[in-house]
């Protein structure tokens, strides 16, 4: 598959990529024949060529994974050799759908299942990463999560069978997403409690993904606050010298137009 790279802006495509950051989230990868994971792969194999420094991905990369069985890392093996190579680091933070990734060694990236993490830009200066899912103050849903994701959990879901945790998975993810269409999401709410906390951070910029709101705003102190979407639509960020993009790719090219931050 190739990707044409088309930019609003007097930079070639090569000196927006060349040995930058970019970042995504909620991809929701589910085999490797669904047309969102071919489009992840050709996506990383096209931007291989520009010797990334940094690719981060924001949690829910797969629909379902529990990263310390057997079964997942045989499924996954097409994401695990996309990102083998792909950039001077790669960073996997877990999301909500993702659970022990600390233990995947076969996926070839730095795993974080910490609320969020700060990460060094080749400029000196930082970004604040989080999936997204803890930023509101739901006690029921922090309390399911925890329980889900403690270690006991982990070590009596390894020994169930994998195909039967992914069929009963995608049967919830299904559910949970036919609830979601008829609940739309207070990005106003979102925006607020997701500004309260780069407001609490050191960086000066903060991203988040789980909410698929592609959002571009300033929180109370003046700090940049920037959303993912799903790749249900499809799309980036670019982060190169103090400027970020937003990219746009399909099976054909990849649109990267400049964030007015």
């Amino acid at each position: 598959m190739h990707l044409d790279l088309q930019v609003n802006s007097t930079q070639s495509a090569s000196e927006i990529l060349h040995a930058a950051t970019v970042v995504m989230s909620d991809l929701h990868l589910r085999s490797a024949v669904d047309p969102t994971s071919q489009l992840f792969v050709a996506v990383l194999a096209r931007l291989r060529r520009y010797e990334l420094h940094t690719l981060a991905l924001l949690g829910d990369v797969f629909d379902f994974c529990l990263g310390n069985h057997p079964y997942f890392q045989k499924k996954f093996a097409f994401c695990a050799e996309a990102l083998r190579g792909c950039a001077t680091q790669v960073l996997l933070l877990e999301g909500n759908h993702e659970f022990h990734l600390a233990a995947s060694t076969w996926l070839p990236a730095t795993t974080c299942t910490a609320f969020d993490y700060c990460l060094a830009l080749p400029d000196g200066s930082s970004v604040q990463l989080t999936h997204g899912d803890l930023l509101l103050p739901e006690r029921g849903y922090r309390l399911l999560r925890t329980v889900l994701k403690a270690q006991m959990m982990g070590r009596i879901a390894v020994r169930l069978p994998g195909a039967w945790l992914d069929s009963i998975s995608a049967k919830v993810a299904d559910l949970s997403r036919r609830r979601s269409s008829t609940h739309s999401c207070n990005a106003q709410r979102v925006q607020e409690y997701a500004a309260a906390w780069i407001d609490r951070c050191s960086a000066r910029t903060g991203i988040f993904g789980h909410f698929h709101l592609p959002l571009v705003c300033r929180s109370p102190q003046g700090k940049l606050l920037l959303g993912l979407d799903a790749w249900t639509t499809p799309s980036f960020l670019i982060y190169k010298a103090g400027k970020y993009y937003r990219a746009y790719p399909t099976p054909e090219r990849t649109t990267i137009k400049e964030l007015q931050t």
